[in-house]
């Protein structure tokens, strides 16, 4: 029941974005909120001190530097989840293996035990190896080689233990023989694994450079003077908006590459539209500039219509 006086609203818009976070739209666009974050999507960054701080890394630094490969859906821990579906993955994949093998020998699973304690292995492996994954290490200040080695040693360490414990669901005796076999097969794995990985990160690395490459037009712009980063907030439309330089009540905004109106875009417009009716700035001028990776530039005819439109000049560089 309210008290008398208040008023109470559920909205209509959704509250969630990136990472499956909160959108934080009345401090600023692209923010959200989690559980150990303030974090800004605009420069890949947390706004305070990272409540697990670890050797080698910046304490303003969420997913290890790579929210492709990482979700950290609390803020503290960018690898946890990597874990728990390696250690998901390893224990199915090798119950899978030891199923399949007592399949072809005998026709049927004759040994659940053995199954169980492969599972378990392949559990514990999986759990180190998503752990410890290779980028992980080099955002610790490894290098990509002694990053594949301490990955690949981990695994093959992890895969002992797993050894240790399918020996001991299954009775069997524990031997140095078993023991350098478990070992020798985690550290292949491991390093194999970390090997295509790294390899896969730096392929995906250069081509995410395309969405990365704002910055260059936002430099270009303060070349014009002016106020970088300006922002006004947008009650009509919702939040705020920051303008990339501001010169002379002139909002000006860059973006780079081949633009096409998206919905994204379609908010910025409809921002710029409201505050230039409400006086807040003169006008608004888009810059269009040359992608450094993909060397395209310019915008689609629909959202140089809908620039026109609104009453938004326009500039391809």
């Amino acid at each position: 029941m309210l008290e008398p006086g208040r008023q109470y609203s559920t909205g209509t818009q959704y509250r969630y974005g990136f990472n499956g976070q909160e959108k934080s739209d009345e401090i600023g666009g692209g923010l959200s909120t989690a559980e150990y974050w303030e974090y800004d999507s605009r420069i890949g960054r947390r706004w305070n001190l990272d409540p697990k701080p670890r050797v080698g890394v910046s304490d303003y630094s969420t997913f290890d530097d790579n929210p492709i490969s990482y979700d950290d859906p609390n803020g503290d821990c960018p690898n946890c989840v990597t874990a728990v579906i390696g250690a998901g993955i390893g224990a199915l994949l090798s119950g899978g293996i030891e199923i399949g093998r007592q399949l072809l020998k005998d026709h049927k699973v004759s040994n659940w035990k053995a199954v169980g304690g492969a599972s378990l292995q392949g559990g514990i492996t999986g759990l180190v190896a998503g752990f410890t994954g290779g980028a992980s290490l080099a955002a610790a200040g490894f290098t990509r080689g002694a990053a594949i080695l301490v990955t690949a040693t981990a695994s093959g360490t992890a895969n002992v233990v797993g050894g240790v414990v399918n020996n001991a669901v299954q009775g069997k005796q524990i031997t140095t023989k078993s023991v350098v076999t478990d070992f020798s097969v985690g550290f292949i794995a491991g390093g194999l694994g970390a090997y295509l990985g790294d390899k896969l990160g730096v392929f995906v690395s250069k081509w995410s450079k395309i969405g990365s490459t704002g910055k260059v037009g936002e430099d270009a712009l303060k070349a014009l003077g002016g106020t970088p980063q300006a922002y006004f907030k947008t009650p009509l439309t919702g939040g705020g908006r920051y303008v990339d330089q501001l010169v002379n009540d002139i909002a000006h905004e860059s973006k780079v590459g081949y633009t096409s109106l998206t919905a994204d875009i379609k908010t910025q417009i409809a921002k710029d539209v409201e505050l230039m009716n409400g006086g807040n700035i003169k006008g608004a001028v888009w810059h269009f500039f040359k992608s450094p990776v993909t060397k395209l530039v310019g915008a689609t005819k629909p959202l140089l219509d809908e620039l026109k439109k609104n009453g938004i000049t326009y500039i391809i560089h």
